[in-house]
């Protein structure tokens, strides 16, 4: 019985197949210790007891400012250049390019302090940071829709 070995395809057709799948999936989302997409805004803004870091991203004309409140201990490990490094299960977080995509401004907040938020939730004091993020992110879609030369209001 004569047995075949299976040819690798040549190297520049898997090269160019890997370079087509990435194009594929790139506007799908932002993969773990990647920057968002496009020129996002980081501001370390201050909290109870120390500092919260935010995250936005605008679009075009946006219709809404959606706010990504991240699951699980709240930790998502924000850089000052966008990065996000601790996905983990946040739904929300994992699917960040797929609204930007959609057209949505977005703020998202790290955890107050870098600490967990589990026991915290319902506190003064992570309403106060969420209000905070909300607030700013406002101002940063007015502003990024302003240097762009569109209609600010909504």
């Amino acid at each position: 019985m004569a047995s075949f070995k299976a040819k690798p395809p040549p190297r520049p057709l898997v090269i160019w197949a890997l370079l087509l799948a990435f194009d594929a999936i790139l506007p799908l989302g932002i993969a773990l210790g990647q920057n968002a997409p496009g020129s996002p805004i980081i501001v370390d803004l201050p909290v109870a007891g120390g500092t919260e870091r935010v995250l936005f991203r605008g679009t075009q004309r946006a219709p809404a400012l959606l706010v990504l409140l991240p699951g699980g201990d709240g930790i998502v490990g924000l850089d000052p250049g966008g990065g996000i490094h601790q996905l983990g299960s946040n739904f929300l977080v994992r699917t960040f390019g797929q609204w930007i995509a959609q057209g949505f401004d977005l703020v998202m907040p790290d955890a107050p302090n870098g600490t967990s938020l589990f026991g915290q939730r319902h506190l003064p004091a992570y309403a106060d940071a969420i209000s905070k993020a909300v607030d700013f992110g406002r101002a940063a879609g007015l502003a990024d829709r302003h240097e762009r030369g569109h209609d600010s209001s909504r």
